[in-house]
């Protein structure tokens, strides 16, 4: 299993595919527009593990100036979750970026995921959009990329 940047490859089906998976209500107009995303937008960044032509993770992250990453797409196939891919795409990815702090906005019921990414989670707050759903803010605090206790 190699982890790579795949940035340029979003447009191949096999990344985009996967990457659907972390995309709200996945339309071809809603894909072509992350897509769009990540070719034009500065800091954006996706990464995969792959296995010869099998995607088994993607991660895509907003990487800013100060050492911070936002997780913008996180998805593994289903038959392959529960496996540690997931903490290993968060904890690659911000050693590939030199991110120091990696910060997710997520749902609730993958604040879990995220705990288990860095431990003890450095920051936990609650947000509630306009839609009225609950989401979870998690801040994970990383040293050279890779989560720490602190």
């Amino acid at each position: 299993m190699d982890f790579v940047e795949v940035t340029s490859q979003i447009d191949e089906p096999r990344f985009r595919d996967l990457l659907s998976l972390a995309v709200g209500y996945p339309t071809p107009e809603k894909l072509a527009l992350v897509a769009t995303a990540y070719r034009t937008l500065s800091g954006r960044r996706l990464f995969a593990f792959v296995d010869g032509q099998a995607v088994l993770g993607i991660i895509g992250l907003e990487v800013s100036g100060d050492a911070r990453a936002r997780v913008r797409h996180i998805a593994v196939p289903q038959g392959l979750r529960r496996q540690g891919i997931g903490r290993r795409l968060v904890t690659e990815a911000s050693a590939a970026t030199g991110s120091t702090t990696v910060v997710a906005e997520t749902h609730p019921d993958a604040v879990g995921f995220y705990r288990a990414c860095a431990s003890p989670l450095s920051r936990l707050a609650s947000a509630t959009r306009a839609s009225s759903a609950s989401l979870a803010r998690s801040a994970l605090s990383s040293d050279q990329g890779r989560p720490t206790s602190r």
